[in-house]
């Protein structure tokens, strides 16, 4: 009977393990087929007294690694980088001629440990096995760096080290679930770049990636990546002349190219960013703007560990956002999550453990369900805030699938009358909020939100029919909420629909107003006695430019600003950017008015971030007055409901849906317009000035298959259309 009992405990244990292993699910990173963001750190190897990067196979500290993993445990990080090979002096094993014979049992003795710590401590390991510091020739790194030079020119040699080395790796920590995927390569870039690497061939570095990352696919269910160095290596949005190889070398199709084996592909994106690299960042730029392929989750494998000013070292340019942000920031931004550096040593001005953990800590103060999506202890998610509809902590009827709304995961489906879902909240104030529900229906419903358990009715909302079970909308009522931790439940009155996602805002929050004489700083304009009372900023010419500082924008997402201007003659226009940078935030027209004097309100759309910031407005073309600017917080969504489309709109888009080439025809029009295309989350993917007819790439600008809000903004109105890219 014991005995019995025991094969059922295993059984029992390796099930629990099994769930907690990683998957891709589009462009995010699924545990139990939950959304996990990677909360990240780099541990790239042990400190030690002679600053090698070798600690497996060689002098492995149990103690230290046990103590720094329950710092992460401390601090909500939920993932580490290691080097396996570090500079490659203790594995892998070699017979001095570049082939690969194994490991050490040292080595697999160490490595397992490491292994043991993480499971015990629940926090995942991407084991990254090479670095470009294997290869390097300079006294003090790697011995064998020529071994390792002919492991990547010659292919039979790196078949050895796939053999040899790689499958028995894989083999040996394919069903241990804290093990989240594999790293191939620290930079390789640098391998054909630098001089003391051999300026080794490109096509060899990328043919040694394409082989390795075949044999993971064929031999593990984890998923595999590249620690590319720089964004223009691993993107085809960089162009120019002044770096050899610019663009994404780690595409499948570049892959292929070098080794011909379908399963020459990675599974995810992680480029590194540091502040030298100036160009834009993942705080500043979404993945599609960032990336040519955003239909892979990308990971920030390294970054500078802690807030970014124009004092960090390296840095070239003017960014500046605090560690806490850079986390939640990036998150937003469409990422899967970020890994922020910090040396062993915590001494080589790159970051610190505190300033990392300044980041992870913040990201799971908002975002705690992301972080540990299986956690033990009951999750509150934070409202404001946003959560899946799958993440209910009980239910009563309904079940999970994968949904073909933008953003990828699971939706909630097979939903009838009077089933149910729980949620635990942490409402930080009591008020009124806006409940948005993102829903799909063939057909309609409707939902009552209430106390969990019965009691208190919330409010109730129709489910309109949207056109099918995977065609997408958002819908929304105001509710009062009480303050504090509580359950809430969705109930469905009527079912019949599909449910992706929940957001509650607060319900009313004042317009931001700034007077256009406040500026901080300016160029070119003057001050003058305004008909609508006190003064307003006028003589505005082309490229002439004012600042307003300590702007607070109270949470990320798409804003609608809104301008008082007047024009004799119309024809002017002005960007709203951030200010010092040729950052555009929007542009927009400014129409005749009829006199100097004569004052109109214009508006538009922008995607802005939280935090305060600095703004600027610049005049693209002259012959305007501006009185004051505003901006409305709480415009959280750029969806609308489908009901809302109309189809004797302006402006025609075709076809819709779209798999690529995408035109929007004015028949009427012939003046320049603004063309957006937002996510449902609201995010921005595409912004530029568009004509009377004009043929539209979007795959070339990262738009891949999902449901989108398209709007073209004429001088004086702002149309919407749904736009669905098969």
């Amino acid at each position: 009977m014991k005995r019995i009992l025991y094969i059922v405990f295993l059984i029992l244990f390796s099930l629990q393990l099994k769930a907690q292993t990683v998957t891709v699910n589009g462009n995010k990173f699924n545990v139990n087929g939950q959304q996990i963001f990677f909360n990240g750190i780099n541990t790239a190897w042990q400190p030690q007294s002679d600053w090698s990067l070798n600690f497996l196979g060689r002098n492995f500290d149990y103690n230290w690694w046990n103590n720094e993993f329950q710092r992460y445990v401390n601090n909500h990080i939920n993932l580490t980088r290691v080097w396996v090979h570090g500079s490659g002096n203790y594995s892998p094993s070699m017979n001095g001629s570049g082939v690969v014979t194994g490991a050490s049992s040292q080595f697999w003795a160490d490595m397992d440990n490491l292994v043991s710590i993480a499971r015990a401590k629940k926090v995942y390991i991407m084991p990254t096995f090479w670095s470009f510091d294997m290869v390097k020739s300079d006294a003090g790194w790697s011995t064998y760096y020529n071994q390792f030079r002919q492991i990547i020119n010659d292919p039979n040699k790196t078949q050895w080290y796939i053999d040899y080395f790689l499958k028995p790796f894989l083999q040996r920590y394919e069903n241990e679930p804290y093990v989240m995927g594999y790293d191939i390569c620290n930079e390789p870039e640098h391998m054909w770049r630098d001089g003391n690497c051999g300026n080794l061939n490109r096509n060899n570095v990328v043919r040694f990636v394409a082989m390795v990352s075949a044999a993971i696919n064929q031999n593990s269910s984890k998923p595999c990546t590249v620690g590319s160095m720089w964004i223009i290596f691993n993107s085809n949005k960089y162009t120019g002349t002044w770096e050899t190889y610019m663009g994404n070398n780690w595409s499948n199709s570049s892959l292929q190219a070098q080794y011909n084996n379908s399963n020459a592909r990675l599974d995810f994106w992680s480029p590194h960013w540091y502040a030298w690299q100036n160009n834009d960042a993942p705080f500043t730029k979404t993945v599609g703007e960032w990336m040519d392929d955003g239909t892979r989750p990308t990971l920030i494998g390294e970054t500078y560990g802690g807030n970014i000013s124009s004092g960090v070292p390296s840095n070239n340019c003017c960014w500046n956002v605090t560690m806490a942000n850079y986390y939640l920031q990036s998150y937003w931004n469409g990422y899967a999550g970020v890994c922020g550096w910090k040396n062993p040593h915590e001494d080589d001005g790159e970051g610190t453990f505190n300033g990392v953990a300044s980041g992870t800590n913040a990201f799971y103060n908002n975002y705690p369900n992301l972080v540990y999506p299986t956690g033990g202890t009951t999750t509150y998610f934070p409202v404001p805030g946003t959560f899946g509809a799958e993440q209910y902590s009980n239910m009563s009827g309904v079940q999970t699938e994968t949904t073909l709304d933008s953003g990828g995961g699971l939706d909630v489906g097979w939903i009838d009358t009077n089933d149910w879902m729980t949620y635990n909240i942490n409402v930080a104030s009591a008020g009124n909020y806006t409940v948005s529900y993102r829903i799909a229906s063939p057909s309609g419903g409707a939902i009552r939100l209430e106390k969990a358990g019965g009691g208190a009715t919330y409010g109730t909302i129709n489910v309109p029919a949207t056109g099918g079970y995977q065609t997408w909308a958002t819908i929304s009522h105001t509710v009062s909420l009480p303050a504090g931790q509580q359950q809430i439940a969705v109930v469905a009155t009527t079912g019949g629909w599909n449910f992706n996602w929940v957001s509650i805002t607060a319900a009313s929050a004042a317009t931001t107003t700034v007077q256009a004489e406040s500026y901080t700083n300016m160029s070119g304009v003057v001050k003058e006695t305004c008909s609508e009372g006190g003064q307003n900023v006028g003589a505005i010419e082309t490229n002439d430019w004012m600042t307003f500082n300590n702007i607070n924008i109270p949470a990320s997402g798409v804003y609608t600003i809104e301008y008082r201007v007047a024009s004799l003659n119309g024809g002017g226009q002005l960007r709203f950017e951030k200010a010092g940078t040729t950052t555009s935030y929007g542009t927009i027209n400014i129409p005749s008015t009829g006199g100097w004097q004569n004052w109109t309100t214009i508006k538009h759309n922008v995607t802005l971030t939280a935090g305060v910031q600095n703004f600027g407005i610049k005049a693209l073309a002259s012959g305007w007055n501006i009185n004051w600017w505003a901006f409305t917080p709480g415009y959280k969504s750029a969806t609308v409901d489908v009901q809302e489309f109309d189809s004797e709109q302006e402006f025609v888009v075709y076809p819709n849906p779209v798999s690529d080439q995408l035109t929007i025809s004015f028949p009427e029009k012939s003046e320049a317009n603004t063309l957006s295309i937002y996510t449902v989350s609201g995010k921005r993917l595409l912004q530029k000035t568009i004509n009377s007819n004009e043929s539209i790439s979007l795959k070339s600008n990262g738009i891949e298959k999902g449901i989108y809000l398209l709007t073209v903004e004429t001088a004086t109105k702002i149309y919407n259309s749904k736009l669905v890219v098969e």
